[in-house]
């Protein structure tokens, strides 16, 4: 039994682990991202030792990419839980994982999420993601500058554009998606909002107004363009990708990467920052 048989197996038994969708969600999302494919998922879990998670861990730390704390942790938390339920399983002594210790590892000196954008780097930003209008990452970026909401709520304000108010100029958020694997397979499905408070009214500025405006247009032509393959579960979604699915966290973050290197080219002073940074700005302005 190797890590991926492991984490798959674990990862069936979510509901039984009482942990909320959305932070299983984010652990697939981290597998996905960093494991899937690798070396290191195809190991044998009887064989693997500490040094294994670590040099795993250190290698992806020593990609020329910046990790944040939290993200390295996320990826020790996937593979304690897997080492979790084998030892639950009998398959092996003990929980290798735990013993691993990442202190010495190349990160962030310290996570930025509660950090926020000056006026300064807010209009950079904005005129990158501006002189890309095609870019429905771009427009995502503008609508997380213009209103208080979470990546999450972001990527699926709606099931259904009626929840966009146009004419009282507010938008109604009433859930989010979550992205998991359920019965075998990795599926998109809506939950409930993170708390009670999550559920909102939020007012629409003119220039929210004319991104949402500009992603309407180009989500008919999605639909358009897709029509004979589109899920109807999607046809609503405000945020889709050019293939009519929901975008997802680590691609929304790449393209911020991107988005950060494009400025940099500029203003190499220019510090990267996670989407949730955008919400930590607007209350500021």
């Amino acid at each position: 039994m190797d890590i991926a048989v492991s984490f798959v197996t674990y990862a069936n038994r979510v509901d039984c682990e009482g942990r909320s969708y959305r932070t299983y969600s984010r652990y697939i999302s981290d597998y996905r991202r960093f494991i899937e494919g690798t070396r290191f998922e195809k190991k044998v879990i009887t064989k693997i030792k500490a040094s294994d998670i670590h040099n795993f861990c250190e290698s992806i730390t020593g990609s020329g990419e910046e990790y944040s704390v939290q993200t390295i942790k996320n990826l020790k938390t996937i593979t304690n839980y897997v080492f979790d339920w084998t030892v639950n399983n009998d398959i092996v002594p003990y929980n290798v994982s735990r013993q691993v210790n990442l202190k010495d590892l190349n990160l962030r000196d310290e996570d930025n999420y509660e950090e926020i954008y000056s006026d300064e780097e807010r209009k950079k930003l904005l005129k990158v993601v501006l002189n890309h209008p095609e870019d429905v990452i771009a427009r995502m970026f503008v609508i997380l500058f213009c209103m208080p909401l979470r990546l999450g709520e972001v990527r699926s304000i709606t099931i259904k554009w009626s929840d966009v108010d146009f004419e009282k100029k507010v938008v109604h958020v009433r859930r989010s998606l979550c992205y998991f694997r359920k019965d075998g397979k990795y599926v998109f499905e809506w939950h409930d909002t993170k708390t009670h408070n999550s559920k909102r009214t939020i007012p629409l500025t003119t220039r929210a107004m004319e991104a949402l405006n500009k992603q309407r247009v180009r989500g008919q032509e999605i639909l358009l363009k897709n029509a004979q393959t589109a899920q109807d579960e999607y046809k609503n979604l405000v945020f889709v990708t050019r293939n009519n699915r929901p975008t997802q966290q680590f691609i929304v973050q790449e393209c911020m990467d991107v988005t950060t290197r494009r400025i940099q080219k500029e203003h190499p002073e220019f510090e990267r920052f996670p989407p949730h940074c955008f919400r930590h700005t607007l209350p500021t302005r």
